[in-house]
């Protein structure tokens, strides 16, 4: 059976309070879709963050960190999975995260060997980076309908009977794949 062993995790869920996931865990670069790419000062510095609408928490590079702060982190219990694999967590640090005059606090976890800052899926939408849209609204001025009545005429109607002519040796057939196993269940 093939299976897709990509470095990016498509959806994950949170387990216990110790335990949270980054859901798109690259390990090379920052996105090269700029649509996913952002500049967040973080504590009046700015840095750019990939946002991962799948993460539960911030994380920085260790070398990030080094560079940009002289303060000492937090140790934390917190392990953060990506790809069924816990990743080393060095400790954390309280920030005011800041983009477009929106504001939003957060914890930020240095990890070692990460190449990418992840802005959390929280930290986006606080900021405006993304948002959820929990309905839609329909455009009262726009009814096709109206606009193009013939095209709306005689449906669900024939004018005369149609006949529908089939092969005496068609078969009919269907094709039953199998659910696909995901990676960390399958292993």
């Amino acid at each position: 059976m093939k299976q897709c062993k990509t470095e990016l995790v498509p959806q994950v869920t949170t387990k216990d309070d110790n335990e949270n996931f980054l859901g798109n865990f690259c390990l090379d670069q920052i996105s090269s879709d700029a649509r996913w790419n952002c500049k967040v000062a973080v504590n009046k510095r700015i840095m750019p963050f990939k946002i991962d609408t799948s993460a539960d928490v911030s994380v920085i590079p260790e070398n990030c960190f080094k560079q940009n702060f002289s303060h000492q982190f937090g140790k934390t219990q917190k392990r953060l999975y990506a790809e069924g694999v816990v990743n080393s967590v060095l400790g954390y640090f309280q920030a005011n995260l800041k983009a477009y005059e929106k504001v939003s606090r957060e914890e930020i976890y240095v990890v070692k060997n990460l190449h990418v800052s992840l802005l959390s899926a929280k930290a986006s939408e606080e900021l405006g980076f993304i948002q959820r849209l929990l309905h839609v609204n329909s455009n009262p001025l726009m009814d096709p309908m109206k606009d193009y009545p013939e095209l709306f005429s005689g449906l669900e109607k024939l004018n005369k009977p149609y006949k529908i002519d089939l092969n005496d040796q068609a078969q009919p057939y269907a094709i039953h794949t199998p659910r696909r196993i995901p990676f960390p269940i399958n292993a």
